[in-house]
């Protein structure tokens, strides 16, 4: 009996040995992107579905290629939410954006019982600029002005915009999560009925920071302060002005380095440049930098080689820029593109970098030129072979991890006035630009420029219709 057990077992055996085998290779079902998509952003992983599970190897980089414009770059590749499921993510910035990229799937990729994938490749167009979501106004019928950037657990933009009666200033966080613009808190005013205009955004020691200008019915110009809360806005209670019976105009902030704001204020015919330093639980104001009989704005302020550098204008003829050491302001000249001494335009704004270099962006009406300079110690010299761009637009820049990048808008080519970006290279004393345009229409109003520490976002303003709308993009890049 035990026999026949054994013989029949061994029969069963030889059954299933004989039996069909699984030589089917697994194949790919979608992809995402799909082939020929535009517009990928890379920090998203690209998706592949099979038709069956996969075997735990397969789930490597090795099995994977990733080329962007003919350069091979790194990728992780991770199992998703099953064995059939592959995510692959770009680790590795390309060169230049756009570019065309290709996905490669090798025969490194096996089912759990060996079989290999037959090689499969797609390609996509990478993008240059990610919108951040489209038009970024309050109303969409009403004109967004004076806005400011910046980066606070993402992009955040403040700016001012008709509410009823007056002006008001909305501030919004971009959550990526939900494609949307979120607002931080109610509007931002004093008193209501006010006409709050010309927020600064700035961040210090990991807290989000406003200074703005506001208007009162007895038609009194005060500066503001407020600071974003676990529970909204926290208001300095007290006006900033110098002296409140002056009325206070359009204050900038600097972008780096100790937090100070810059205005003007007037009393009678007389304007008084001022600043005021914050140090995270109040203000101390600073002794002034300029007085003018003429109508006198600050443009913008910066802090490099241990210095406060304002720029202003005295009734948009000219540009000035001055520092203050510690114990006297010191002239630091008037930035000239051509030459001509007599075409210097609008604002001049400032900025510094990690190396202590000291940049100041520009246009002059003659021709609507954008220029960019760096004080060489002792006067402006200019950088690059002439002007960025040809528009009536000032500049923004950035320093982004000790590199120089400028926002600038040009009219001359893309059938319109467009944003581009370009990162200044020391090596080749030019201007690279990052893709580009940013924006697709409109004419282009102001600029505002910032980063998340990594790359390039740009804010900007365009004339569509008749409204100013407000829109902004970010560069596209890993996470």
């Amino acid at each position: 009996m035990r026999r026949l057990v054994l013989i029949a077992a061994a029969a069963a055996v030889l059954v299933v040995s004989c039996g069909p085998q699984d030589v089917t290779p697994p194949e790919v079902v979608s992809v995402t992107p799909v082939d020929g998509s535009g517009s990928v952003r890379l920090d998203v992983p690209f998706k592949v579905e099979f038709s069956e599970p996969l075997a735990l190897a397969s789930f490597a980089a090795g099995s994977v290629t990733f080329e962007v414009g003919g350069q091979k770059l790194d990728v992780e590749v991770e199992q998703g939410g099953n064995a059939q499921t592959m995510l692959i993510r770009a680790i590795q910035q390309p060169r230049q954006l756009p570019a065309t990229a290709t996905v490669s799937l090798t025969a490194a990729i096996k089912d759990r019982v060996g079989n290999p994938l037959q090689p499969y490749s797609w390609s996509f167009e990478l993008a240059d600029w990610i919108a951040l979501g489209e038009v970024i106004n309050q109303d969409p019928n009403e004109d967004a002005e004076n806005f400011s950037l910046a980066w606070f657990a993402g992009p955040v933009l403040a700016w001012s915009e008709q509410e009823g009666a007056a002006p008001t200033i909305f501030i919004a966080r971009w959550d990526d999560s939900t494609s949307s613009w979120v607002r931080l808190g109610e509007t931002l005013d004093i008193v209501r009925a006010d006409a709050a205009s010309h927020p600064k955004l700035r961040v210090v020691d990991g807290r989000l920071n406003v200074v703005w200008n506001e208007v009162d019915s007895r038609s009194h110009h005060a500066v503001y302060h407020a600071v974003w809360t676990a529970d909204g806005w926290s208001y300095t209670p007290q006006q900033l002005n110098h002296d409140t019976q002056r009325n206070a105009y359009v204050p900038v902030v600097t972008r780096s380095g100790a937090m100070r704001a810059v205005w003007f204020e007037k009393s009678s015919r007389t304007y008084y440049g001022v600043w005021s330093g914050y140090d995270g639980s109040g203000w101390s104001a600073g002794p002034d930098f300029a007085t003018s009989a003429q109508h006198a704005y600050a443009c913008s302020a910066t802090n490099a080689k241990g210095e406060l550098w304002v720029a202003y204008k005295v009734r948009d003829i000219s540009t000035y820029v001055t520092t203050w050491d510690g114990s006297s302001w010191q002239s630091r000249g008037q930035p000239d593109g051509d030459g001509l001494g007599t075409s210097r335009s609008q604002c001049v704004r400032l900025a510094s970098d990690s190396g202590e270099n000291v940049y100041a962006a520009w246009y002059e009406a003659n021709a609507w030129k954008e220029y960019v300079a760096r004080w060489d110690g002792a006067a402006w010299s200019l950088m690059g072979s002439g002007a960025l761009g040809s528009a009536a637009v000032i500049p923004a820049m950035a320093s982004i991890r000790g590199e120089l990048f400028i926002a600038y808008a040009d009219e001359v080519r893309q059938g319109g006035t467009r944003v581009f970006v370009a990162r200044w290279d020391p090596i080749a004393s030019s201007w690279q630009e990052l893709g580009g345009p940013v924006s697709r229409s409109g004419s282009i109003i102001e600029i505002d420029l910032t980063s998340d520490g990594a790359w390039p976002l740009v804010a900007w303003t365009e004339d569509d219709g008749g409204v100013w709308l407000l829109r902004a993009a970010r560069y596209n890049h890993i996470q």
